[in-house]
């Protein structure tokens, strides 16, 4: 990564694998990688917009937990906010603005399974992911915006620089 100024002296930092976005997948690919690179060291970081982690991601989500166990197994003993199991769901078709009809479980239970699954904040949880990238030794900017991508070689850019 190569950052220009008028006022500060170029800086360049070279990685073998770039992420772009801090959310979620980008976090989790992070990690995983970080996770695997044991054997073999290699250089990761991820480069996000906002200028803090989670700031474009204002929704909650419903969140089943299995990818999580598999990146983090011990993720439940963490300060994880993944914190509000569903204990129970209804559907119901609404058919009107001030009416609507329980439908009976078998019919929206193969498609709408909560069992393991919890309420969550997403920007919390990419906050909480990105800390766990910090520990694994990922390095994450924030406030970059990325306009071009530039595979190949090219004068000031190769495979491993990021020109910003």
């Amino acid at each position: 990564m190569k950052q220009e100024s008028n006022n500060h002296t170029s800086q360049i930092q070279q990685y073998d694998v770039v992420i772009i976005g801090a959310g979620p997948a980008g976090l989790a690919a992070a990690c995983r990688l970080a996770q695997l690179r044991k054997d073999n060291p290699i250089s990761i970081c991820v480069l996000e917009k906002s200028n803090t982690i989670g700031g474009h991601i204002i929704s909650g989500a419903l969140f089943e937990t299995r990818a999580l166990d598999e990146l983090f197994p011990d993720w439940q003993q963490t300060d994880c906010p993944v914190t509000t199991a569903i204990t129970d769901t209804t559907t119901h078709w609404l058919i009107s603005e001030k009416h609507a009809l329980p439908l009976p479980q078998s019919v929206t239970q193969q498609t709408l399974d909560t069992h393991s699954c919890y309420v969550i904040s997403l920007g919390l949880f990419c906050r909480w992911l990105a800390k766990q990238a910090l520990q694994l030794n990922v390095d994450i900017f924030t406030g970059v915006s990325i306009d071009t991508i530039i595979y190949g070689t090219h004068p000031i850019c190769d495979k491993k620089k990021l020109i910003h």
